[in-house]
């Protein structure tokens, strides 16, 4: 096998010790000279060990390693959701006090006008809106979660190089209108992110499963310790080693799938080369999906959901965990609490909050709830003032 096709998997270890073991495996090229970019997920504000945002610690491990393979222009990058201002939220995580240590500059990926990059061969997508910073990087490595995702299954390293388009286009990719001649089977989102990679990939991965999200990720679910950290070269090899370490089969993930295809590469497990070699049967760990639908989860609350993107998901989920109590006084005649979000989204009955932009936009008599995406408390207020206009 090729030296790109080697993952490693390290656990038992703290979080720091198993990103520099684990990097300390793989073949990485002379780094002198490199801009390199380091991309974690640390784009919703929520403090380390929640499951949401990369381990400070992974963070530390990667840029120590970085730095004793000769690596010298470190940057650290993100372009969370929005909302969310980026230095802010790399403060809260943690990861920006570990930079500040080692002198490793914090950049808003935001803050530069965007370059728009041609998609060649795109199936849904004709171009991206690519954040500056990242186009002039030599060297890119992805430092996603190990999380489940509502909408794509999963969310590691190449799901994290979302992060890399500026501002609303990373909304723009659950927007984009659906075409049954190419989308099939599959959501557009699984399509566009496999657009994506045709010219947005990571050089390297580390996977963070220090502790990682189940059920209702990439925000919403169960923090779920693991204590592993997976790396590797090929994105997709290691995206699928990290599915499989999590129970799920990486040929069952569509944007996986379909992006691997897209570069002539694979995700089977026979062309990794696995160090250690029984990685899988030493630390799988099953993680809970997420269940098809959000109304299974909460008693008497109905949710009209048509292609949203995650983070108006997300800001539902949010609602309903913090404020379901709240809801028992806004039933409607079914006795039924109805919530509705996403582009297009239909069939609902009137007075149905409308959550977010797109079902503001699309959406007709219900109760809007505007933002890209509203937070969970703006939510609430406007079904406080829904019943205060009731009572007068």
């Amino acid at each position: 096998m090729k030296s790109w096709q080697t993952v490693s998997v390290s656990g038992g270890l703290g979080a720091y010790e198993n990103t520099f073991e684990s990097l300390g495996r793989i073949s990485i090229p002379d780094l002198r000279e490199k801009k390199m970019l380091i991309k974690p997920n640390a784009g919703r504000m929520f403090k380390p060990g929640e499951g949401v945002t990369t381990d400070p610690q992974v963070v530390a491990g990667v840029i120590d390693f970085l730095r004793k393979r000769g690596g010298e222009k470190i940057f650290l990058g993100e372009s969370p959701i929005l909302g969310v201002k980026t230095l802010e939220a790399l403060e809260i995580t943690g990861i920006a006090e570990v930079c500040r240590k080692r002198d490793i500059p914090l950049i808003d990926l935001d803050y530069e006008p965007p370059v728009v990059t041609p998609v060649k061969k795109g199936k849904l997508l004709r171009s991206l809106k690519i954040c500056r910073e990242v186009v002039n990087a030599d060297f890119i490595v992805s430092v996603p979660v190990m999380k489940t995702h509502m909408h794509t299954v999963v969310s590691l390293g190449i799901k994290n190089m979302k992060g890399c388009l500026r501002k609303k286009e990373k909304v723009r990719l659950h927007q984009i209108e659906r075409k049954e001649e190419i989308c099939g089977t599959n959501k557009t989102l699984d399509i566009a992110i496999a657009d994506m990679t045709t010219v947005l990939l990571p050089d390297l991965t580390v996977v963070d499963g220090t502790v990682g999200m189940e059920g209702f990720g990439p925000s919403s679910g169960d923090k779920k310790p693991f204590g592993v950290v997976v790396s590797g070269i090929d994105p997709f090899l290691t995206d699928a080693v990290s599915a499989t370490l999590m129970g799920i089969d990486p040929e069952k993930i569509p944007h996986l799938v379909l992006s691997a295809l897209r570069k002539k590469r694979t995700v089977r497990l026979e062309e990794v080369n696995l160090i250690p070699f029984d990685a899988i049967s030493r630390w799988k760990n099953p993680f809970e999906l997420p269940p098809q639908e959000i109304s299974c989860q909460y008693q008497h609350v109905v949710v009209h959901d048509h292609d949203s993107c995650s983070a108006c998901l997300s800001s539902v989920m949010l609602f309903l965990k913090r404020y379901q109590e709240a809801v028992k006084d806004y039933r409607l005649s079914d006795g039924c609490f109805h919530i509705a979000l996403g582009k297009d989204v239909n069939n609902f009955p009137e007075g149905t909050l409308l959550v977010g932009d797109c079902a503001v936009k699309h959406g007709c008599g219900g109760v809007p709830v505007k933002g890209c995406p509203p937070v969970a408390s703006h939510i609430l207020e406007v079904l406080n003032e829904k019943g205060k206009s009731s009572s007068n």
